[in-house]
């Protein structure tokens, strides 16, 4: 009975993050297709996934017209803002960076690597630099921050090792990602370079 617990208690990791984010996204869907219901039934806009069309739109035209409109005082306004609200300013911040990181100008993603995990030189897992100065958390400069994803997910881990044990790779970026994330069964094409 305590072996089954423990599987159940385990599969609720795996699966509750998956329903919430299947539910998430039917609610937004939803939420989106029911901004339109104001026009009636009969209208051509009346189509299921219309609120997916309309957040693609909306989302682009976003990122278009933002960068155009918004000055950066009211920017620097807005993120200081943002920062001095309790809690709200941690999830914001922190969402921002992730954001940044993987769509950002400066994708913190771009270095691959592969890192020697054991003093045997057996076990080696494929990740990313994220950071080569971490004085800033009071670590010394002969060391790095990976951030490994995990295969068939978008979540991952970040791991200090030593610089030492960090050698960088001949691939692009994408390339390694995709590779990690399909748990190393895609092909990669030399045509896809």
């Amino acid at each position: 009975m305590k072996r089954y617990f423990q599987y159940f208690f385990q599969g609720l990791l795996y699966t509750v993050p998956i329903a919430v984010t299947i539910w998430i996204l039917v609610w937004a869907v939803n939420a989106t297709d029911r901004l339109f219901k104001w026009m009636g039934e009969d209208t051509w806009l009346d189509f299921p996934g219309r609120g997916i069309i309309l957040i693609l739109v909306l989302v682009s035209l976003v990122g278009y017209y933002a960068p155009r409109v918004v000055t950066p005082s009211i920017s620097s306004w807005w993120k200081g803002t943002m920062k001095k609200m309790p809690f709200v300013g941690m999830i914001y911040t922190s969402v921002k960076d992730l954001m940044e990181a993987f769509v950002g100008k400066q994708s913190k993603f771009s270095t691959p690597v592969i890192v020697c995990l054991d003093k045997d030189n057996i076990q080696h897992r494929l990740g990313f630099i994220t950071t080569e100065d971490l004085s800033i958390i009071g670590v010394s400069d002969s060391k790095v921050a990976v951030y490994f994803p995990i295969s068939y997910g978008m979540f991952g881990e970040l791991i200090i090792v030593p610089a030492d044990k960090v050698q960088k790779l001949d691939a692009s970026a994408a390339d390694v990602m995709k590779f990690i994330v399909s748990g190393g069964v895609i092909k990669i094409d030399e045509s896809d370079n």
